[in-house]
């Protein structure tokens, strides 16, 4: 598999943004010699594309907690525990 690299650039209304990032990409792909690809990100609101991922990390991790209590739950009901006979009063 060859190298790769994903140049990632906050998306601009103004053309000449586009253009700027395209020409990094043209540099780093010469002196590097990896193929790198563009992406944009543009959030129509600033705040949403701030937090826009945490709503589905915090459902993942309620997730991830609901499996470990099942299984602990699930696990420990069938944990037997030999209990030792008392040692007799001398």
């Amino acid at each position: 598999m060859s190298a790769q690299l994903l140049l990632v650039a906050h998306g601009t209304r103004d053309p000449a943004g586009a253009v700027v990032t395209e020409a990094v990409a043209e540099q780093v792909r010469g002196l590097v010699g990896v193929r790198v690809a563009v992406s944009y990100a543009d959030g129509a609101d600033p705040l949403t594309a701030a937090t826009n991922g945490f709503q589905s990390a915090f459902a993942t991790a309620i997730v991830f907690a609901a499996i470990g209590l099942t299984v602990a739950v699930t696990l420990l009901g069938k944990l037997r525990v030999a209990v030792p006979e008392p040692l007799p009063q001398s």
